[in-house]
């Protein structure tokens, strides 16, 4: 009989090989348990892929936001 894991959430995204691989957080495991799976094992949870796509698109703008602020700030401080 096969062990069935339940996802948790996605903790991270890579390419391996030209091939998408995300990491996994396992449900009733600690973060040192997390494993990086290929896109084909995670059939069933792309809603959480999405979730985790979406959170870092979101951060990568907030981040591209702030950096151009604190070259904006830089940019006075020297003209000053």
């Amino acid at each position: 009989m096969t062990d069935v894991y339940q996802v948790e959430k996605i903790v991270g995204k890579r390419w391996k090989g030209g091939r998408v691989q995300y990491k996994v957080k396992w449900e009733g495991y600690p973060y040192s348990q997390c494993t990086w799976e290929p896109l084909e094992h995670l059939q069933t949870v792309f809603e959480l892929i999405d979730q985790y796509n979406e959170s870092q698109q979101t951060t990568s703008k907030k981040s591209k936001k702030e950096k151009d602020e604190e070259h904006l700030r830089k940019k006075r401080k020297k003209s000053s």
